[in-house]
């Protein structure tokens, strides 16, 4: 099985990932960016260790969006309190996380090119890391067989498993037991995700394995306390306001209608609506959705959490002004749990306000 997969991988399953993503290309911006990103990701990786790069103490750490990176930001910004010397690389597979991540403990940030065995040997040649972290569940195969070969030490962090995960599934799970067994450090999210990763992994290999708890509450944390001293006010003082926040096709046909009736019952009742993913389309659909029932939204490319305008309803095309949001809101409602899975709730759970939901949160401790 340990030369299977490899092959598998390579010849059926990467050239399927890879044709399907020229294809969606075809007519789908957000892709066409992150290919485009991946082929100028090795210049840009050179041209910064030629100006910048000295100690070769480089840390490069892998997510797969935005939500991946809020759980790695405490992590770089720990470690270069710690020691600011090192070097944080930071790679990413999609445009929302590559385009909205910013941290000053971030050094240099780049889409992760396409994962062929060569183009990662090359890659680990170039940047030489320390080591390669992998957040959450993002992992490419290749990338991780080829640290393997070169002795980089790996890491997988805030590892965690949904309920009766498709990994148990007997073919699936020898997939993932080859790819869990060439970690060096597999840390969890839960104890129940280290009871899941023991049902997969072999137990008498030299893994070290331990729960450590997600760290994107630390983020959310943080943040949290810059708005607690701003915002101090009672719950009840706040704007009558729903954030309807990360929300998906499934989610906003949904919770539109009953939205709209209550605030024909309440006209003082004012929503802000901010979906997952904010491209034309999707706003556009989301508006339109209000204008069936009777509304005018207001459409917005950016806020100022101090001045929010006064319009019973407003649409943010824009993404990270989530966390702030929910600190002027009474209520909020998070998306993804009518379709794919519930989003993040650590943010408006901080701001202290009842949250509602979908019924698919399984996946979310």
């Amino acid at each position: 099985m340990k030369v299977f997969w490899p092959i598998f991988y390579n010849v059926i399953v990467l050239p399927l990932i890879i044709s399907s993503a020229l294809f969606i290309s075809l007519y789908q911006k957000k892709m066409r960016a992150g290919l485009l990103g991946r082929i100028k990701a090795i210049n840009i990786i050179k041209k910064y260790i030629t100006n910048n790069y000295s100690n070769g103490n480089v840390y490069w750490f892998h997510v797969s969006s935005l939500g991946e990176f809020y759980q790695l930001k405490p992590v770089i910004e720990g470690m270069k309190k710690v020691d600011n010397t090192l070097t944080n690389f930071v790679s990413f597979s999609s445009p929302a996380g590559y385009e909205n991540a910013k941290s000053e403990a971030l050094d240099l940030k780049f889409y992760l090119p396409i994962d062929f065995f060569w183009t990662a040997s090359r890659l680990i040649n170039i940047i030489k890391p320390k080591k390669i972290i992998f957040v959450a569940y993002d992992i490419w195969p290749n990338l991780l067989w080829t640290s393997k070969i070169h002795k980089i030490h790996t890491t997988i962090f805030a590892l965690n498993f949904r309920k009766n995960s498709y990994q148990l599934k007997p073919v699936i799970k020898s997939f993932y037991k080859n790819m869990y067994e060439t970690f060096d450090c597999i840390y969890t999210v839960s104890d129940n995700d280290i009871d899941t990763l023991n049902n997969i992994i072999d137990q008498k290999k030299n893994i070290i394995t331990k729960r450590l708890g997600n760290p994107r509450y630390d983020t959310v944390f943080n943040s949290g306390e810059d708005f607690k001293i701003k915002v101090a006010e009672d719950i009840n003082e706040r704007p009558k306001r729903i954030i309807v926040g990360s929300t998906h096709f499934e989610d906003d046909k949904m919770v539109i209608p009953p939205l709209s009736r209550l605030m024909k019952m309440h006209p003082d009742l004012k929503i802000f609506h901010i979906p997952h993913e904010p491209n034309i389309n999707t706003i556009k659909n989301i508006s339109s959705n209000y204008y069936d029932l009777g509304h005018s939204p207001l459409i917005l490319n950016k806020i100022d959490c101090s001045k929010i305008p006064r319009d019973q309803i407003i649409l943010l095309k824009a993404v990270g002004y989530l966390s702030k949001l929910y600190w002027f809101a009474q209520m909020g409602f998070v998306g993804g749990g009518m379709s794919t899975g519930i989003h993040n709730v650590m943010e408006p759970a901080i701001a202290g306000i009842p949250i509602l939901f979908g019924p698919k949160y399984d996946h979310a401790p």
